[in-house]
């Protein structure tokens, strides 16, 4: 699979390689997923995408698995960021963040890596009530 996932400082990771397909994106948020579920707390993301040398994704396939992730439930409130270097990448990053509806979510895209890990080291704001609650 191109992406490699793994969890360091309480931090999940995502390194994309190679070509980003619609499965390897369906198959990383599960394992995302799986990872999250693991703690008392639901962890911060950070997915780089500057090493992927293609992306095949479709606005349907970005659309299915974002309204998936969108309506998880979460434990507690958290952040993504999305590392890009690509106006290609800035827009599907920005599709995703647009497309992941989740009060318990806040998702940024960066160019940078820096400030992608300085945002991630703030406090998530608190979550949104809801007229269900």
């Amino acid at each position: 699979m191109p992406v490699d996932l793994f969890e360091r400082d309480g931090v999940i990771h995502g390194v994309v390689k190679r070509t980003l397909t619609s499965q390897d994106l369906k198959n990383g948020a599960g394992k995302v997923e799986e990872l999250e579920s693991r703690g008392e707390m639901t962890p911060n993301r950070l997915f780089d995408w500057r090493e992927a040398d293609s992306v095949t994704l479709t606005f349907a396939d970005i659309e299915r698995v974002a309204r998936d992730r969108g309506s998880q439930t979460h434990k507690t409130n958290s952040r993504t960021a999305i590392i890009v270097n690509s106006p290609v990448k800035l827009g599907l990053a920005n599709m995703w963040k647009t497309m992941v509806e989740n009060d318990w979510l806040e998702i940024e895209v960066f160019r940078d890596e820096a400030e992608a890990l300085r945002w991630l080291a703030e406090k998530p704001a608190p979550r949104a009530s809801t007229s269900a609650e």
